[in-house]
């Protein structure tokens, strides 16, 4: 039941927090320009980079541990609000910095203020964590939709009285500040104090250093093309840039939200439980590749009309951004789920050797390029064959015993791509004269019973073994 019920609730906030960026960005677009996105896209690429690099895995090491004991856990809280605090002082420092490279002085007043989004993260109750490895995310999910929406009518509200990447910021600040103060209370009351425990330092020290240097790459993979986009081509670009990105990052997000509450806790449950844990591992791993062809064919043979519904004339390159980057974010999910299973064995360090691998075939590529100038699409492509070369190398590295392995995943890839160039030859393009909302609506009719019918299979197998595994 315990499955069965984090599974209902994950799968109940991916489907309202969709909703709410349907909606959001439909007013949004028309209240805001594509510089207001530009902006915003800068700065949350800042913060959230400079977060990521700074990560050690306590997340990811709580989940898969043995221990829940209170030396453990408040000593992973106190490390998480240090470096939360040290997170925003660096950050509000580098304002000024970050607004000279991109030759923009409205980014300083908007970094410094963003900064304060890691201080928050750090105050959140660890209880959330502890929630996500039993399985018991009921209320984890009621306030993580709540502070969703809290944030979006801050937002709304802003960009229609005072319209300025300022109400980008804000909602995200809302909305973080809110989850990490209920968090103390609708989470369950745990007594928390401030701990130095020096064994749990060593080990979440010994896991999170791979952790560490895997997000140092990540944020160079993730928010890399931002980055390059704005300094190259320019803020407006970004700003178009942001909204094929923001689709893209939105549907690999919201999945990842289910396989960081349900795939990750499970594989490292089979992993202390179970003598057979790679044989199930497996078959839970390619249910879980099935489940998702669907939304990912949809979101990339449905990107040009999702954008052109959504959005005034001006943001209309973002479609074909939005496409390259679903394909990319395909591989980046795949890497997500091999990652995972070499974490849940003890075995972070394959992630960041893949990582520096794929940083250095972009940067050649890049350097490749450089004499001829870069389009906002250009980084698109970059990135995404960055993601192909990782997802690839991290199917070698998780399944690294037999070679067969890896075909079915690859076969299941080629699934995927074939199933894109069909809608997007057969059916988005035959309808293009057509309304997007026609194009959208008929695409999604078709594909919706496919899609029922593959997540009700998958949830069956994926139920079957937890209880196979829960009876032994």
């Amino acid at each position: 039941m315990r499955l069965q019920n984090a599974l209902s609730w994950t799968l109940i906030s991916v489907g309202i927090r969709y909703a709410l960026k349907l909606l959001g960005n439909l007013a949004l677009a028309r209240m805001l320009s594509p510089d207001d996105f530009g902006l915003a896209a800068i700065v949350m690429s800042v913060v959230t980079g400079i977060e990521a690099i700074t990560d050690v895995g306590t997340r990811s090491a709580l989940i898969r541990s043995h221990r829940t004991d209170d030396d453990w856990l408040d000593t992973a809280w106190t490390l998480g609000l240090i470096r939360g605090a040290g997170i925003t002082i660096i950050i509000a420092i580098s304002s000024i910095p970050i607004a000279d490279f991109f030759e923009d002085d409205r980014l300083a007043a908007l970094v410094a203020v963003t900064a304060l989004m890691s201080f928050l993260v750090g105050l959140s109750s660890i209880t959330a964590v502890t929630n996500i490895r039993n399985l018991e995310v009921k209320r984890l999910t009621i306030l993580d939709t709540a502070s969703a929406i809290v944030g979006y009518v801050v937002m709304l509200g802003w960009a229609y009285f005072s319209p300025s990447a300022w109400a980008l910021i804000s909602g995200a600040l809302v909305s973080t500040g809110a989850f990490a103060f209920a968090s103390w209370f609708w989470l369950g009351p745990r007594r928390v104090r401030l701990r130095w425990d020096p064994e749990v330092i060593r080990e979440l020290m010994n896991f999170g250093k791979w952790v560490f240097f895997s997000s140092i790459a990540g944020f160079i993979i993730v928010q890399g093309d931002r980055v390059g986009v704005g300094k190259l081509v320019g803020i407006t670009a970004i700003g178009v840039y942001s909204i094929g990105q923001t689709w893209s990052f939105a549907l690999r997000a919201l999945i990842e939200m289910v396989l960081s509450r349900i795939y990750l806790p499970v594989v490292s449950e089979l992993c202390r439980r179970s003598s057979d844990f790679a044989s199930k591992i497996l078959i839970m791993r390619r249910t879980v590749i099935a489940a998702l062809i669907i939304p990912f064919a949809f979101g990339a043979a449905f990107a040009q009309p999702l954008i052109g519904l959504l959005y005034p004339e001006e943001y209309a390159g973002a479609g074909a951004i939005m496409q390259v980057l679903v394909v990319g974010g395909w591989f980046s999910t795949l890497e997500s789920l091999y990652n995972d299973q070499l974490i849940a064995k003890g075995e972070p360090a394959w992630h960041f050797s893949v990582q520096a691998f794929s940083i250095v075939v972009m940067g050649l590529v890049f350097l490749a390029m450089f004499s001829d100038g870069f389009s906002a699409i250009d980084f698109a492509y970059i990135f995404s064959g960055g993601a192909v070369v990782r997802g690839i190398a991290m199917l070698l590295a998780a399944e690294r015993d037999t070679i067969m392995k890896i075909f079915p995943d690859l076969g299941l890839t080629a699934v995927l791509l074939g199933l894109i160039y069909i809608l997007a030859t057969m059916f988005v393009t035959p309808f293009g004269t057509s309304s997007p909302l026609t194009v959208l609506v008929g695409g999604f009719l078709v594909m919706l019973p496919f899609g029922a019918g593959i997540c009700w299979w998958a949830i069956k197998r994926i139920l079957a073994a937890w209880d196979e595994l829960t009876l032994t």
